[in-house]
C-alpha cells in the first residue's frame, strides 16, 4: 500500500465508500418497503372490519321473522346511505402484496346483502306507487300488507303492466312474493273496473251529453261505477250519471202527466152520450135510480087506514087469481122509509098477464111518467 501512488489509493477509497453506501441504501429501502406494506395491510384490515359492520346494518333492515320482507319503514334514503358507505370501503387496485383474502370475502357478502336490500326497496316502492297512502299507511310496509287501498288517481294500464313484468312471480310460493303478486293483481283489477264502468256509462252519456235514458242501461252503469274505489274516477262518472238520471226523471214525469191527461179525457168521454146512445156511465146512474124507486114502491105503510106490513104488497080486494105478488126488495140501508100521505095506501100494479115484470129499454126511463094504469108509485125493472 505504501508503494501505491496517491491516485491509486484515492480510487480504492472511493470504491469502498461507494460499496458501503450501496449496502446501506439497500437496507434502508427494504425497511421502507416493509413499513409501507404493513400500513397497507392495516388499511385492508380496517376496511374488512368496516364491511362486517356494514353487513350488520344491512341485515337489520330486513324483517327479523321473515327476511324475505323488509323491516317496517325502510326508506330509499337509508339504502342510499349504506351504498355510499360501501363505496368508501372499496380499496381499488392494490400494488402492494397485501393479504386480501378476508377482505374479498367480506366485500362479496356485504355487496350481496346490499343488492338484495336495494331490490326489495325498489319493489316495495314500485308497488306503493300504484296505491294511495291513507294516513301514512302504505300498501306494503315491511310485512304489513294493505289490500283495501284505492289506486292512485289516473293510474295508467301501462304502468301496472310494467310493474307486473318486473316484480310478479307466477310460480313463487313465498309469502313475500304472494303479497307482491296480490297487490299487483289488485291494482290491475281496479284499472279494469274503471274501464268497464266508463264503457257502461258511454252507452248513455257521451261527448258531454245524454244519448240514452234507458233505465236498464243506467242501472248497469251505476252498478259498475259503484264498484270503483278511486274517488276521483268514481266522481267523474257519477257526475255524468247524474245528468242521465235527471233526464230519466223528467221523461218519467212527462209520461205520468200524459197518462193522467189521457185517463181524464177517457173519463169525460164516458160521461157524455154519443150518437143517441146512453154512455155506460149514464146507464149505471139510471139503474141506480130504478133500484131506489123500486125500493120506495114496495114499501108497506102501517097505521090508520093502511094495509098490514107483511113484508110484501097486500092486494086490496083484487080477484085476479093470476096475479102474483112481487117479491119484496128492501130499500137501501142508507134510505129512510118514506111516510105516505094520510089515509093513503100502496097501489098494486095493474094486470099484465100475471107478471109483475115491466119490460123497459134504458132510453125509455123517465122518472116523471105514471105506469101501470095510473098508479102513483112507479114500477120499473129490466129483463
Amino acid at each position: 500500500m505504501e508503494k501505491l501512488s496517491k491516485k491509486t489509493k484515492l480510487i480504492i477509497t472511493s470504491v469502498g465508500v461507494i460499496a458501503a453506501l450501496a449496502v446501506g441504501g439497500s437496507v434502508y429501502a427494504s425497511n421502507q418497503s416493509k413499513q409501507k406494506l404493513d400500513e397497507a395491510q392495516k388499511v385492508i384490515t380496517t376496511k374488512t372490519t368496516g364491511l362486517t359492520d356494514l353487513e350488520v346494518k344491512i341485515n337489520k333492515l330486513f324483517d327479523d321473522k321473515d327476511n324475505n320482507f323488509l323491516a317496517k319503514n325502510v326508506t330509499k334514503d337509508q339504502v342510499k346511505t349504506l351504498r355510499e358507505e360501501f363505496d368508501r370501503l372499496s380499496i381499488g387496485k392494490q400494488t402492494e402484496k397485501v393479504d386480501l383474502k378476508e377482505y374479498n370475502k367480506e366485500a362479496g357478502d356485504t355487496e350481496k346483502a346490499l343488492k338484495a336490500l336495494e331490490k326489495k326497496v325498489d319493489a316495495q316502492t314500485a308497488i306503493n306507487q300504484l296505491f294511495k297512502q291513507e294516513k301514512e299507511n302504505a300498501a306494503l310496509n315491511g310485512s304489513v300488507v294493505k289490500k283495501d287501498l284505492s289506486i292512485v288517481d289516473d293510474l295508467k294500464k301501462e304502468t301496472v303492466e310494467s310493474t307486473k313484468k318486473e316484480y310478479y312471480k307466477k310460480d313463487s310460493k313465498t309469502a313475500y312474493d304472494k303479497a307482491i303478486n296480490d297487490l299487483i293483481v289488485n291494482a290491475e283489477n281496479q284499472v279494469k273496473q274503471i274501464e268497464t264502468a266508463k264503457q257502461a256509462v258511454s252507452k248513455i252519456f257521451k261527448e258531454n251529453k245524454v244519448i240514452s235514458t234507458d233505465h236498464k242501461l243506467y242501472d248497469t252503469a251505476k252498478t259498475e261505477t259503484d264498484k270503483i274505489k278511486n274517488a276521483k274516477a268514481k266522481k267523474s262518472l257519477n257526475d255524468q250519471l247524474s245528468k242521465v238520471k235527471t233526464d230519466i226523471e223528467k221523461k218519467a214525469e212527462e209520461s205520468k202527466k200524459q197518462s193522467e191527461a189521457k185517463e181524464a179525457a177517457s173519463a169525460d168521454s164516458m160521461q157524455q152520450p154519443q150518437n143517441g146512445v146512453t154512455s155506460p156511465g149514464t146507464v149505471e146512474a139510471a139503474q141506480e135510480q130504478v133500484q131506489t124507486d123500486q125500493g120506495a114502491a114496495t114499501t108497506d105503510y102501517t097505521g090508520d087506514g093502511a094495509a098490514t106490513d107483511t113484508g110484501g104488497y097486500v092486494p086490496q080486494g083484487g080477484t085476479d087469481t093470476g096475479y102474483q105478488q112481487p117479491q119484496y126488495q128492501a130499500p137501501p140501508a142508507e134510505q129512510a122509509p118514506q111516510t105516505p100521505p094520510t089515509g093513503g095506501q100502496s097501489t098494486p100494479p095493474g094486470d099484465n098477464g100475471g107478471s109483475n115484470t115491466i119490460h123497459l129499454k134504458p132510453e125509455d126511463i123517465q122518472g116523471s111518467e105514471n105506469n101501470n094504469h095510473g098508479g102513483t108509485n112507479e114500477w120499473w125493472g129490466f129483463e
